[in-house]
């Protein structure tokens, strides 16, 4: 979508910055591990405070986000993953009573 031509993509792509990672994981995805990293930890259980040795994933993942909430609002955060027993499509979501990341 954002990759289009028509007026909605252009709209959005100058409106917005969007950072893309396309996998968050590759090296556990490789060796089959699709919730845990390299050193079998499931990164979906680090994101409160990550470990720059043994959660890089995570942990550079929130740098990134950091820098970019410097210079502009993040109005959106997605992650999109695969679940062992869900099926389709599903979404789970937070609530924060933070206004900035941590």
């Amino acid at each position: 979508m954002l990759q289009k031509n028509n007026k909605e993509a252009k709209l959005l792509r100058e409106t917005f910055i969007f950072k893309i990672i396309p996998m968050l994981n590759p090296d556990g995805v490789v060796h089959g591990h699709y919730r845990c990293n390299m050193v079998g930890v499931d990164l979906n259980r680090r994101w409160p405070n990550p470990s720059k040795l043994l959660h890089p994933e995570i942990f550079y993942a929130k740098k990134i986000m950091r820098l970019c909430h410097q210079d502009n609002q993040i109005v959106l955060f997605c992650d999109f993953h695969g679940h062992t027993r869900k099926r389709n499509v599903f979404m789970y979501g937070c609530v924060s009573t933070q206004n900035e990341i941590n």
